[in-house]
């Protein structure tokens, strides 16, 4: 039976940076909803004392700060220079696809293409007019005028 490839075999550019991520993302959320529960819960006197709770519910804490901390220095090492137009993000969190939207811009920016080569063809006409014009000019200055 053929192995499954791997993520990073599937996407080839898909960074690890990205995967580190993930994965501090990930044990930040799972940080966090263990400290809402350690926090919020209840203490029973005949299972732990005050003080033994409170202990826990400390390093619980410290330990979802740890998580961020982490998922800080993880981020800080993401290229983030990427830019991605507002339409694109908020396509995609409506469930549409994006390439629409890049078939557009594609599209607008051949359009603005054929316009600036419409003008770049019209300027080299006129510059060729205006030099035919100065050259018969000075032909005509050359010429000296017949005597009376």
């Amino acid at each position: 039976m053929a192995s499954q490839p791997t993520p990073a075999a599937a996407a080839p550019h898909v960074l690890p940076s990205i995967d580190a991520l993930e994965a501090a993302l990930v044990n930040a959320v799972r940080m966090a909803s263990r400290s809402a529960e350690t926090i919020n819960s209840d203490v029973h006197p005949s299972t732990l004392s005050v003080a033994t709770a409170n202990a826990h519910r400390v390093a619980t804490v410290d330990a979802f700060m740890k998580s961020l901390t982490d998922l800080k220095a993880v981020t800080a090492a993401i290229d983030d220079s990427a830019y991605v137009p507002m339409q694109v993000l908020s396509m995609v969190d409506d469930g549409r696809n994006p390439a629409i939207f890049t078939r557009s811009c594609i599209a607008e920016v051949r359009t603005r293409a054929d316009r600036v080569r419409g003008r770049i063809a019209a300027s080299g006409l006129l510059k060729d007019s205006i030099v035919q014009a100065r050259d018969a000019a000075e032909v005509e200055a050359a010429v000296p005028a017949p005597a009376p």
